[in-house]
């Protein structure tokens, strides 16, 4: 059987399993902001907000502010908010500091993890997969981002951890996206089961450049 298949039917939902401390409100939002349902640069209208998500004007003008502290907003001076406004070389700068990281947390799990973790992480790789042929546009941005923070979670390091996810999730809603294509998406496939088997293999060079070509590969538009 070819091990990046599920079993039958739709794979479970994928969700964040640590506990959030964030209030629910303030979890919507920001999923609806990593899934991409507001564009880099859109102002968030408070009377839109409170419609959508049900909620008074104090609870939305509240959770923007949380969200505004977590960097997944910009509050801007008697304008309001709005999702970040793509900027490429501070994107570069984010990526480059979360790769160093990546590399890091790989090297820790290769060193002392516990392979048994990686069932998981292959678990989600096969959910992206299959995402990409069954799932909306957003919900694919989010099983991409649970893979990454699964990764993340492999060397046991909360604080590491926690990182790499805000690393990403400031510079995802408002990235450049050359790669989103079905290619692109099929090719982000591949190497996500290519680096789960490079961390089974605890192949930690192998895994470094798969890593850079997965997180790079949109600069020099290949």
């Amino acid at each position: 059987m070819n091990n990046r298949q599920s079993d039958a039917g739709e794979p479970a939902r994928e969700e964040d399993r640590r506990s959030s401390e964030l209030p629910p409100l303030v979890e919507r939002m920001k999923r609806d902001i990593l899934a991409r349902r507001y564009k880099s640069g859109e102002w968030l209208r408070l009377t839109e907000l409170e419609g959508h998500y049900n909620a008074s004007r104090a609870e939305v003008r509240k959770a923007l502010s949380v969200l505004a502290t977590l960097r997944n907003l910009e509050h801007v001076e008697n304008h309001g908010y709005r999702v970040v406004v793509f900027d490429e070389a501070l994107d570069i700068a984010y990526r480059e500091t979360r790769f160093v990281l990546e590399v890091a947390n790989a090297e820790i799990f290769i060193e002392k993890g516990d392979p048994a973790k990686l069932e998981t992480l292959r678990d989600k790789a096969r959910h992206f997969e299959w995402g990409i042929e069954n799932l909306s546009y957003g919900e694919v941005d989010l099983a991409n981002h649970a893979f990454h923070s699964e990764m993340a979670n492999l060397s046991g390091n909360p604080v590491m951890a926690r990182t790499i996810d805000e690393l990403r999730e400031v510079i995802l809603p408002s990235s450049n996206r050359p790669w989103a294509t079905i290619r692109g998406f099929r090719t982000s496939a591949e190497e996500h089961f290519e680096m789960v088997d490079h961390l089974a293999a605890r192949d930690l060079k192998a895994f470094r450049d798969t890593m850079h070509r997965h997180m790079f590969r949109w600069v020099s538009g290949s």
